[in-house]
């Protein structure tokens, strides 16, 4: 399941009973999919924030997809409780933080391929090849 691209770009202006409705429906039941629809959630989750709290002059509060809290949204619409839904948000920030501190540089991606090359039983010749594109493409790495 990948998100709607275009309704992904457009979550902020479009109207949160809409927003709900896709959460809902896109959702099948485990954290993968939760996961994918994390800016949804999110969005849906500022609105909660944003959702006035005093009674309208119709004698009627303001509710999004018949719900006046996230707590209520998580367990009516997701079907999880609002703690699983925002330990799901922590985990996908959590993991693209480590994503991009994990990263390798290429050239050490690169002296660990020189390494791993040399231990190869390789003709000779063969071996010989690899190691100089290997080093040619290190050396390169470094100018930049």
């Amino acid at each position: 399941m990948k998100p709607n691209l275009q309704l992904l770009e457009q979550r902020h202006e479009i109207p949160v009973d809409e927003l709900s409705e896709y959460v809902s429906t896109n959702f099948n039941g485990n954290l993968l999919t939760l996961r994918q629809l994390e800016p949804y959630i999110t969005e849906i989750k500022r609105r909660f924030k944003t959702l006035p709290r005093k009674m309208g002059v119709d004698g009627k509060y303001r509710m999004i997809a018949g719900h006046r809290s996230f707590k209520s949204w998580c367990k009516g619409v997701v079907g999880r409780t609002d703690r699983c839904v925002r330990y799901m948000l922590l985990k996908s920030r959590e993991e693209e933080r480590k994503s991009e501190k994990g990263a390798e540089s290429l050239s050490l991606v690169l002296s660990r391929c020189l390494k791993y090359i040399a231990k190869q039983k390789l003709d000779a010749l063969t071996k010989d090849k690899i190691l100089d594109i290997l080093n040619r493409l290190k050396e390169e790495q470094e100018e930049l």
